[in-house]
């Protein structure tokens, strides 16, 4: 089965979701020259629209449906979620977070509880499972790929709050970018690319 990340452009093509979440991936490490970030970028990116793999995502898109009806963005969330808690692996409750926020812009911490009920009920574990099977064949990677992340020097939590809406513009700037580029593409290749010299304008 091939799994779709968009439905059909004007062309008549839709969008893969394994090209979707690499060159999602691959956009995102590369708005970062610290190669911590770097890692944490890309992880980000390639796990963002994990959810996208469930049945009922697929049927939406191909069948049409109420948007928002089936949603997906927290089952990519839970990943981090459930690997904080299995593995304590470096930047998992901040990617988590990011992921949860790609569309909808980064929710209400006070309200974004890892205790939620709604990620520990036995019916959405078994869920993850299904689709992380389906994701890492699908992708051709092996679970260990979410242990690459470098964690960071000692940060304090200003520092953290900081990298956080890094990685979360990264992703959703990522995102947008490769829809557009499937979409749009005039208007993808319309975009100048200017590489700013920040040593002369922290100057």
């Amino acid at each position: 089965m091939e799994y779709i990340a968009h439905t059909e452009n004007e062309a008549g093509i839709v969008h893969s979701l394994k090209a979707h979440l690499i060159n999602t991936a691959d956009l995102a490490e590369s708005f970062s020259e610290n190669e911590s970030l770097r890692k944490i970028c890309k992880l980000t990116g390639l796990v963002h629209d994990f959810g996208k793999y469930q049945r009922e995502f697929q049927n939406y898109l191909f069948n049409g449906g109420h948007r928002g009806s089936v949603p997906h963005s927290k089952f990519g969330a839970i990943v981090f979620r459930i690997l904080d808690e299995l593995a304590d692996i470096p930047w998992s409750k901040e990617i988590s977070f990011c992921i949860d926020g790609h569309h909808g812009g980064l929710p209400d911490h006070s309200k974004w509880k890892l205790e939620d009920t709604s990620f520990n009920s036995e019916e959405v574990k078994r869920k993850y499972q299904e689709l992380l099977k389906v994701f890492l064949k699908d992708m051709n990677l092996d679970q260990e790929m979410f242990k690459s992340v470098i964690t960071t020097s000692d940060l304090d939590i200003l520092d953290k709050e900081i990298i956080t809406r890094f990685i979360f513009s990264c992703l959703t700037d990522a995102d947008w970018l490769d829809t557009e580029k499937h979409f749009n593409m005039e208007k993808y290749q319309s975009r100048i690319n200017r590489h700013l010299n920040y040593t002369d304008l922290i100057k």
